[in-house]
């Protein structure tokens, strides 16, 4: 068993890395809910998307030339759905509640 200390310590790195609060958990070996309430007991404070992952310009390109959806846009690019989702939506492409195409392949 992990002593909280190293916990804390590899949480905190892994966190830089820009690892979801999922893989860390999954990595660990903890639960969503220990590894959130370790870091809100340290003052571990992870920024919900490493913006440096993120291409807008590549998401678009896949969602619009290649017609690859949500989830399989995300996969690709190793990013969430959710990211994906509102990178579409701000640039209108996507409704915001569901998820419809804006844009048409005529």
């Amino acid at each position: 068993m992990l002593g909280e200390e190293y916990k804390v310590k590899e949480i905190k790195r892994l966190c830089s890395e820009g690892k979801s609060l999922l893989s860390i958990s999954e990595e660990l070996g903890l639960s969503l809910y220990h590894v959130k309430t370790l870091m809100d007991k340290h003052g571990i404070v992870k920024d919900n998307v490493n913006k440096s992952k993120i291409n807008k310009e590549r998401i678009i390109e896949l969602f619009v030339e290649q017609k690859l959806g949500v989830g399989v846009i995300a996969k690709r690019l190793g990013v969430s759905g959710t990211t994906v989702t509102k990178v579409l939506q701000e640039e209108g492409l996507l409704q915001p509640r569901y998820k419809k195409r804006l844009v048409s392949y005529d």
